[in-house]
């Protein structure tokens, strides 16, 4: 660990040498000799002394303290624990790199602190993300100086230290996402296949082989004949939800990206299919090899594993291939019958609707969530501003019909959705599966 020179050093030596020059050239000025001899001697015994700090500067135990998960909403706090184990106490400049996308909310995470010999110190500041996802911390750095700032020693502490950013509690309550679920979907909703169930379909006379449980008695008392009580069957739905998490998704501002918008969507979805007691998995779709996939299953810790998934989401290098992602999901997706497909990607080209031909061959249903790049631009804008954008998009739109008629001869629904409907669009397509009879 070197020491090195501030500018401030540079000038006392350029004092240094001006003094003795001033002091041998003219004897009446043996003064300036003393004062450029004084500040040589300064000059090295404070580069010494620091030099000597260093070493108990690289020894201090530095830590670095917080959760490894948080929600998008909440505030994380970072604690910067410091043990000095040596008898030299220490005044330190701290600064500690946050992740990039988080914001500073409280306390500091730049500072200059002291730490007594053979003792301890604990910082803490607050950060709140703006952003889902893995988000990475960068070095801490300590920097240790003397009096008066001639020279300066610095410590880069590098370490890998992730959080995971996972899509609020509170966005997928009382959020935009899920109001039109909460407001239409708060009863349950039933297929209308005759079966086991709780909705009331039909009275109709025993036949032989139905069970005596399903025996309606004060309707028999009223007909003065056995009848039967027929409600209507809640039959699961098997959902796989095909994630994009390439490049493109990352378009907008932090927080507001189209894969921020998808995120939360897919968090409010496997929490209110969890709740209908249907099956859900959830595969990332990133570049070839990197896909990943958690398999269909059902409950609310199955729920929060997805949801755990999504706060680790990082976007790919390059673009996405769903082509992978469609054969790690029929591989390794414990995908049983016919399976209703969420793919929730932007759709850049013609070309990323070839490989869903296998799963309309395969029978089952597919339907495209996209993004639409100019409803997230025209999201926030108002007045004339989003009317004049309003015509520039219908204009853009002309390129993205060749893609629409496409996926019409394939039989595939692609619904363009914005920040406010996305939730909406994606719980009518699954509850209209479930009324024509489910998986």
């Amino acid at each position: 660990m070197s020491v090195k020179l501030t500018r401030r050093a540079n000038i006392v030596v350029l004092l240094a040498a001006a003094s003795i020059a001033l002091g041998l050239i003219f004897p009446s000025e043996i003064p300036f000799l003393y004062t450029g001899l004084a500040l040589i001697a300064y000059y090295y015994i404070t580069r010494y002394v620091l030099l000597a700090k260093s070493k108990a500067l690289n020894s201090l135990a530095v830590q670095r303290i917080h959760k490894r998960t948080t929600t998008e909403n909440s505030n994380l706090e970072v604690k910067i624990a410091i043990t000095n184990k040596t008898a030299l106490a220490l005044n330190l400049e701290l600064v500690d790199v946050y992740p990039r996308f988080f914001r500073l909310k409280d306390g500091s995470n730049s500072l200059i602190t002291s730490v007594p010999a053979r003792g301890f110190v604990e910082l803490t500041y607050y950060i709140k993300p703006t952003s889902i996802g893995a988000h990475d911390f960068g070095n801490t750095e300590l920097i240790l100086r003397d009096p008066f700032s001639l020279f300066f020693v610095r410590r880069i502490i590098e370490r890998k230290d992730e959080v995971y950013v996972a899509p609020s509690e509170k966005e997928m309550a009382r959020g935009v996402l899920v109001s039109f679920a909460s407001s239409m979907y708060t009863g349950g909703l039933f297929s209308r296949v005759k079966g086991e169930g709780f909705e009331f379909a039909e009275l109709r006379e025993y036949v032989y082989g139905d069970p005596f449980k399903s025996i309606a008695w004060s309707a028999t008392a009223r007909n003065n004949k056995l009848m039967v009580r027929q409600n209507y069957s809640e039959n699961p739905l098997n959902l796989m939800i095909i994630l994009d998490c390439g490049e493109t998704m990352a378009y907008g501002e932090a927080g507001s990206t189209k894969l921020d918008y998808a995120c939360r969507a897919v968090a409010s979805l496997v929490s209110y299919v969890a709740r209908r007691g249907d099956f859900m998995g959830i595969t990332l779709m990133r570049s070839s090899r990197e896909s990943s996939v958690l398999p269909l299953s059902r409950g609310t810790d199955h729920a929060n594993r997805i949801i755990r998934e999504l706060s680790r989401i990082k976007l790919g290098t390059g673009p996405s291939d769903l082509e992978t992602a469609l054969k790690y999901s029929l591989a390794f997706g414990n995908i049983k019958g016919k399976t209703l497909f969420f793919v929730i990607s932007d759709l850049n080209s013609e070309n990323d609707l070839t490989p869903l031909r296998k799963l309309v061959a395969m029978k089952h249903e597919v339907v495209v969530i996209s993004p639409y790049t100019p409803l997230f631009e025209a999201h926030g804008l108002e007045g004339v501003e989003r009317a004049i954008y309003s015509i520039n998009a219908a204009y853009q739109y002309k390129t993205r019909e060749k893609l629409l008629r496409q996926a019409m001869k394939l039989e595939i629904p692609v619904l363009d959705v914005g920040p406010e409907d996305m939730f909406e669009k994606i719980v009518m397509r699954a509850e209209s599966l479930r009324a024509r009879g489910g998986s």
